[in-house]
């Protein structure tokens, strides 16, 4: 019987995380009171200080796994290779800079994003996230969510970027389509375009001439 022991999320979805599928509390990061009922990880990575990991093999019961929906759930050996691939695709090294456009509560974040960088010590850089406006429609929502992440890629000089198809879709295009000055260091990304952890089956997805390597299953 596999037990999850607990789900990483923002703090603004650990009552949504706490809700979902098998026995687990929701790791939050990104603030919360030390009184809600919940685990925070700051907290927990001060009483693991000096630990040493368990050795499991990878398909003990104690291995880890990821809920990235109520319904869906990622082994570790997954995300580890969702990174490799994604680090590979790109050509990554130590000196990039990343900016995951997703939420680490997706796949796409967590694997092809944030594995990535880890996978060869770049570094990840997320977009602000505001609170939800229930008075904005989803096309204002997306407006905004994609000028954070050209703000992001602006301030943080990101040479990579990894975002849904939503996002990249939403992202202005500036004069004759090129990347705006400021920007030059962008030099390609990932983007989901399909169901599955294919990278590469479509054609490269372009943004102000900059390519979007697909993940995901071809599109038709």
């Amino acid at each position: 019987e596999v037990q999850c022991r607990g789900t990483l999320v923002e703090v603004c979805d650990a009552e949504i995380a706490g809700g979902m599928i098998g026995q687990h509390e929701p790791i939050v990061v990104g603030g919360g009171e030390i009184s809600d009922p919940m685990v925070h990880w700051e907290v927990m990575m001060e009483a693991f200080k000096g630990q040493s990991p368990p050795d499991l093999p990878a398909d003990h019961p104690g291995a880890g796994y990821y809920f990235s929906s109520p319904t869906r759930v990622a082994a570790e050996q997954s995300l580890v290779k969702n990174g490799a691939d994604a680090a590979e695709a790109l050509k990554m090294t130590k000196d990039d800079r990343v900016c995951v456009a997703v939420p680490l509560t997706h796949n796409m974040g967590f694997g092809f994003g944030l594995m990535a960088a880890w996978h060869v010590g770049a570094c990840a850089v997320m977009p602000m996230l505001k609170p939800v406006d229930a008075r904005l429609t989803d096309e204002e929502h997306g407006r905004n969510r994609a000028m954070n992440v050209v703000t992001t890629l602006l301030d943080e000089k990101c040479s990579l970027a990894v975002a849904d198809s939503h996002v990249l879709k939403s992202l202005p295009v500036f004069g004759y389509g090129k990347l705006p000055a400021g920007m030059e260091a962008l030099r390609g990304g990932l983007t989901k375009v399909g169901s599955g952890d294919a990278v590469g089956l479509g054609e490269p997805k372009l943004w102000c001439e900059v390519p979007f390597t697909t993940v995901g299953g071809k599109p038709k």
